[in-house]
């Protein structure tokens, strides 16, 4: 069987993977069909509306979001009007199946060998066809994200010009959807800069520092200009208190006491209200920017009252979750489910906690329709983790490219930390599960593939 799907797809490989990841993405649409809410997250409303803004003429008023997802989502409702979220939701799966294609070239950087399983297995996962699906901005980064990575890693391979301006244009691009990467546009050059230097060629190392910054900075200086125009705020969006306030303060708290997520926010913004107070600050006519600017304030110094051991075992448990956490749990279907959420289930423990969530009486059909996703998910970890172990014995992979994706790897779960928000936030990282695999498939290959070639 395995040897047929080799034959298959050694041929016309980024043509026939694009056209079976586009069939994978579109039968999920279809299954959806029925009611728009099945392609809908909480946060989709704020870009329907924003898109609806965008095409009655009003313009981008939305300072916690960023504009590429929301300006092209506008573009497709002046268009198409009420068939706006269809078009949207093609342009994502085609965007999408293209990823597919994305993870297949860089996997060959590593492994051309197995570069067609890596895109093989990327065809069928969950956690991309789920996110394809609603109305996100998170298909779109994604897509720049790994564009970014394709190019980078070429840099690092044959020190191109053309792909460092490719790599940090569309670093530039993915931040201007997700804040998220604002620092990787620094962290990446630095580690260029040292790779180079490593190579004993300082004037590349800083020509390439230079050259890579400024590129993502003409992207991105014109929005930040905006704000700062606009907000008076140097800053991408207007989220940063609201991130350390109603999330990251408050599941430290939980995970370290064993209380909900909910109970803790209401604790957080009590605290909010009384450091106001004591600064004698009113909120009345302040603009997003300037509230968040407050938030971030507060939540530092009451962060620096936590124990450091607390905010790191609340980084590890959430890291772990999210490592662990299927893509169905992002569906829809399940999302819209009446069930008790994960943060506000209690526990004495992270594992009491984990075991009230997923055996409560009200959570008995998630936990079912869960079972095959997360047998599938644990099988792929057990085959990572025989893979890294292939790995340490000697396998040999690019060192550059794999220390890079390592790092890229730990730069995302530092920022994601503690926040759990099912499989979302673990899909900047999918290629480095993918990647993972290389070790241990190239070792299957090599003892089955090449031995049945010799008979």
């Amino acid at each position: 069987m395995l040897k047929k799907l080799e034959t298959y797809f050694l041929e016309n490989t980024e043509k026939k993977l694009f056209l079976w990841a586009l069939c994978t993405r579109v039968l999920f649409l279809v299954l959806n069909l029925g009611d728009w809410q099945n392609y809908q997250a909480p946060d989709s409303v704020m870009y329907i509306k924003i898109a609806q803004d965008i095409a009655n003429g009003l313009g981008y008023n939305d300072p916690e979001r960023l504009p590429i997802y929301g300006s092209i989502f506008g573009l497709f409702t002046l268009l198409f009007g009420k068939f706006s979220i269809a078009a949207m939701l093609f342009f994502q799966v085609v965007i999408d199946s293209v990823t597919v294609v994305l993870f297949y070239k860089i996997a060959g950087i590593f492994s051309s060998k197995v570069a067609w399983l890596i895109g093989l297995i990327t065809i069928f996962n969950t956690n991309l066809i789920v996110h394809s699906g609603l109305i996100l901005t998170d298909t779109l980064f994604i897509f720049f994200l790994t564009l970014f990575l394709l190019n980078y890693l070429k840099i690092l391979k044959n020190e191109s010009m053309k792909s460092l301006i490719w790599a940090f244009f569309f670093l530039g691009l993915a931040t201007l959807v997700k804040p998220i990467t604002q620092f990787l546009i620094y962290c990446a050059p630095i580690y260029l800069m040292l790779f180079l230097f490593s190579k004993k060629k300082p004037k590349k190392a800083i020509s390439f520092l230079i050259l890579s910054i400024l590129t993502s900075q003409i992207l991105i200086s014109p929005w930040l200009f905006r704000n700062h125009q606009k907000y008076g705020a140097w800053e991408f969006t207007s989220q940063k208190g609201v991130n350390i306030m109603s999330w990251y303060l408050p599941l430290i708290r939980s995970y370290s006491k064993g209380s909900s997520w909910e109970s803790e926010v209401a604790i957080t913004r009590l605290e909010f209200e009384d450091f106001i107070d004591r600064k004698g600050i009113s909120l009345d006519g302040l603009n997003a920017f300037e509230i968040s600017a407050h938030q971030v304030e507060a939540g530092k110094e009451l962060l620096l009252k936590e124990k450091p051991l607390n905010i790191l075992n609340a980084w590890i448990r959430g890291s772990v979750l999210n490592i662990f956490a299927p893509g169905i749990t992002s569906a829809a279907l399940l999302v819209n489910m009446k069930r008790p959420g994960f943060y506000n289930s209690k526990g004495d423990s992270f594992l009491g906690k984990l075991f009230n969530f997923l055996f409560h009486r009200d959570n008995r059909l998630y936990l079912f329709l869960m079972i095959p996703s997360v047998a599938g998910l644990l099988i792929f970890r057990f085959l990572q983790v025989l893979s890294v172990y292939e790995l340490g014995k000697g396998s040999r992979l690019y060192f550059g490219a794999s220390l890079f994706m390592f790092c890229y790897l730990l730069y995302f779960l530092a920022l994601t930390g503690p926040v759990v928000n099912a499989s979302r936030y673990r899909l900047p990282i999918e290629i480095c599960f993918a990647l993972i695999l290389i070790p241990i498939f190239d070792r299957f290959y090599e003892r089955f593939f090449s031995r049945s070639r010799s008979l």
